[in-house]
């Protein structure tokens, strides 16, 4: 990366799980954290270097994902997975091993020029990347948006992504780490409000709300078709009485944040 040298690939060898206290994702995560001290702050300066953590154990494997914000945030993309022999059920935990390892080495990200942070925060947890795929893929350098998160309103954003009211939503791991398509922002158009009242209604008709209905939360494609984003406080609706800290987001929010924009 430039005058930068960047390790594409580490090893260590450490004891096995309980062998004198050790636990492999544990290990594996504060070893991501060494290679990434102050000493080696132009290469982090460079690169929010995503990286796929392999923290193996005796016949048990692990995979974490690892990215660089202000700190090295890494999170658990799998379990514990036995890849050893047993006598039982060995089809599916076959199959299963074997499409975590296919899409682990089909769905790399390009080492170079592949990922940049959407906002100028440095704590900014979202990243613009690209996949890498075989040159005859039809998504072949499709660009993506990665966001990191300890919660997820996932399913308000399939729902959305399902009328076309959201970005394609891609994967997610367990609430931590969300992949979605990448909608390239676009002047907003007349209608936009029309646009916005219908989207609100389909979602609290579903039982659904929004809660976070802001300016930067709301983009507008090619075709000036509004698109909602950031899922972390959208959820079923709840109906609790009362308003204040940890009480629940209700309908009424929506469409007060609406007036705001």
């Amino acid at each position: 990366m430039g005058d930068v040298e960047v390790p594409l690939f580490l090893s260590e060898l450490k004891r096995n799980v309980g062998g004198g206290h050790s636990d492999p994702v544990i290990q594996a995560g504060c070893s991501m954290k060494q290679w990434f001290q102050p000493d080696r702050s132009r290469m982090r300066d460079r690169c929010c270097c995503p990286t796929f953590i392999l923290a193996g154990s005796g016949p048990w494997l692990c995979i974490l994902g690892a990215a660089i914000t202000h700190r090295v945030i890494i999170q658990r993309l799998t379990d514990m997975m036995w890849i050893g022999l047993s006598s039982t059920n060995e089809d599916g935990r076959i199959r299963r091993f074997a499409r975590v390892m296919a899409a682990l080495s089909q769905n790399l990200f390009a080492s170079e020029n592949t990922t940049s942070r959407l906002e100028a925060d440095a704590g900014c947890v979202t990243y613009l990347a690209k996949i890498r795929r075989d040159a005859e893929s039809p998504d072949v350098d499709q660009r993506v948006v990665i966001k990191f998160v300890d919660q997820y309103g996932d399913e308000v954003h399939r729902f959305l992504a399902g009328r076309d009211s959201s970005s394609g939503y891609l994967f997610d791991n367990s609430m931590k780490m969300v992949v979605m398509n990448y909608v390239e922002p676009h002047p907003r158009p007349a209608g936009a409000r029309t646009q916005l009242e219908a989207i609100l209604t389909d979602l609290h008709t579903a039982g659904y709300v929004f809660g976070d209905l802001r300016e930067p939360n709301v983009l507008f494609d090619g075709n000036g078709r509004a698109k909602l984003i950031d899922f972390d406080w959208a959820g079923r609706i709840t109906w609790a009485e009362g308003v204040g800290p940890l009480a629940p987001i209700r309908p009424e929010h929506d469409w007060r944040m609406l007036g705001k924009l």
